[in-house]
């Protein structure tokens, strides 16, 4: 039985059941009880105690399972104080109890609701502009919860009305960085238990990882030692530097640690200190464990895109590869007929020798041995084809210009047969080093013959020239060059100049170019693949 089940960008995409629902709300009590109670006994910045960080879990599970939820665990938090609470001191009068227990409750349902209706942000955090608003979320919803528990404390007669503004900034900046410690920690451990693999967290089981983070502790709690009490001080800035280092080199889920140790190792700060400066060391403390957070979220959608972009880029690569198989297929089919053929042949007069019982040792041996080299040969065609079709991701492997071309000259050959164009392969250089993913510049390769082959259709000099040559800045050229008409020098990006063609063969060249790190240059009759030496 779905409880309620929330689509699309701007709402939380997974659905989750009753059962899901029951341990979440469970979950949360425990943690919610564990924070309450340690609070008592456990004070760290100023009044900064166990008590806010509990605001980061609420915001999590609320962000994570919808608003409803949120309206759910605020009755709960309600009945709750209602009963043993800090609330519940006050003579269990129902509006203190109501707005001063379930007001955090009931803003982060209302924020997370407004996430949800104008689709924002979701747990995947794809985009730059959902991580802003996912931080954004987490700066702004205790600053709108405050008023209301502050201004139940101040009708109450527990704070006086000139204490207002300082209660507001306390509920404001504390249930913040407790936010900021633990909502991202949460919605990274539901995403990595939704996925049922590692790879959320694989940045955090890294060696590198490992001894990088543990030398950003150490320097943070040598920081920590060193600041003192003085809010003001350039001694702050240092806190900063392990949690930029540790974002940009690691991503959101290195971040969020680092921001949870930060605050951690904070916690005993304060001092006794005016509330004027104890705001302005919590306020600092925000700053920083927001920018970690923006910094290290950055990072992670970075990789993620370039990850998109490459699984594309392979898939793409793959589906022209096929293509350029099933348009060569009668071509292949030919050749590999021709082998067959051959050993069938020599099959059957190795038979017939032995049937007649001409049993001439070296003749039956000259068959034999004919025999194996067609079969290898057919062995090697297939071979190629499947290694030319395979799918996988970019393998760099040293070989020479020379060899790429010559091995995917039975190819070329067979397309050239077909058009009536004559090859002609100008390879007089040296070797020409390189050091690339072979299929996929033979594919690259493939593609521009191809195309050059099928431009010289009616053509009365029909002749394709492939050479390879050193440039002047020492990059190495493979090019291909025809007797057609030539590419038009304004060809719009994704339009062809075939009748039935659709516009990506030069860009599935140009993206392995790219993945090589190099580049193609076209002119009229010439095609360039540059590769750096």
């Amino acid at each position: 039985m779905d409880v309620f089940i929330t689509n699309n960008q701007g709402k939380m995409d997974q659905g989750h059941n009753l059962i899901f629902i029951i341990c979440a709300f469970c979950l949360h009590m425990i943690a919610y009880g564990s924070f309450f109670g340690l609070s008592f006994v456990m004070d760290g910045l100023g009044n900064y105690s166990l008590w806010f960080p509990a605001a980061g879990f609420r915001f999590a599970l609320i962000f994570i399972l919808g608003w409803r939820y949120g309206l759910l665990i605020a009755f709960a938090e309600i009945t709750a104080q209602g009963v043993i609470g800090d609330w519940a001191s006050w003579s269990y009068n129902p509006l203190y109890i109501f707005f001063g227990s379930g007001s955090p409750s009931f803003v982060c349902a209302f924020v997370v609701w407004g996430l949800e209706r104008f689709k924002l942000t979701n747990s995947k955090l794809e985009s730059f502009s959902q991580l802003i608003w996912f931080v954004a979320a987490l700066v702004i919803t205790p600053l709108l919860a405050a008023p209301v528990a502050a201004g139940i404390k101040v009708y109450g007669g527990r704070v006086p009305l000139a204490d207002l503004p300082d209660s507001i900034m306390s509920y404001w900046v504390g249930d913040m960085i407790g936010m900021l410690m633990f909502a991202p920690l949460v919605l990274l451990g539901y995403r990595a238990y939704m996925r049922r693999s590692r790879r959320e967290l694989q940045p955090l089981i890294r060696p590198a990882f490992i001894i990088e983070y543990l030398v950003a502790v150490i320097f943070i709690w040598l920081t920590v030692q060193y600041v003192g009490t003085e809010p003001l001080s350039l001694r702050w800035i240092p806190f900063s530097i392990p949690i930029i280092f540790i974002s940009l080199r690691h991503g959101l889920p290195a971040a969020t640690l680092t921001v949870l140790a930060l605050n951690i190792m904070a916690v005993d700060l304060g001092g006794e200190v005016s509330v004027n400066q104890l705001f302005i060391q919590q306020g600092t403390l925000a700053f920083i464990s927001v920018l970690g957070l923006i910094l290290g979220g950055m990072t992670s959608i970075r990789a993620q895109e370039k990850s998109l972009m490459q699984k594309q880029y392979q898939t793409l690569t793959q589906i022209d590869r096929r293509n350029t198989l099933g348009e060569m297929s009668t071509q292949i089919i030919h050749e590999i007929t021709q082998p067959i053929s051959a050993t069938s042949l020599y099959a059957g007069a190795a038979v017939k020798m032995l049937e007649e019982g001409e049993l001439d040792k070296e003749s039956l041996f000259e068959v034999m041995n004919r025999m194996a080299s067609e079969t290898e040969r057919t062995l090697e065609l297939v071979r190629r084809m499947q290694a030319f079709a395979r799918k996988g991701e970019l393998n760099p492997d040293k070989t020479t210009a020379h060899n790429i071309v010559r091995s995917i000259g039975h190819m070329i050959d067979l397309s050239a047969e077909k058009g009536n164009v004559k090859v002609i392969y100008d390879m007089q250089e040296g070797p020409l080093p390189l050091t690339v993913d072979v299929i996929q510049v033979q594919q690259a390769i493939l593609n521009l013959t191809r195309n050059s082959i099928e431009a010289m259709e009616g053509c009365n000099v029909k002749e394709l020239t492939i050479f390879a040559e050193r440039g002047h800045d020492s990059t190495i050229h493979i090019s291909v060059h025809d007797t057609g008409p030539g590419m038009p020098e304004n060809l719009e990006p994704n339009t062809s100049t075939k009748a039935h063609g659709m516009g990506i063969g030069l860009k599935v060249v140009e993206a392995i170019m790219v993945a090589h790190e190099g580049r193609i240059e076209k002119h009229k009759n010439t095609t360039s693949l540059i590769f750096k030496s």
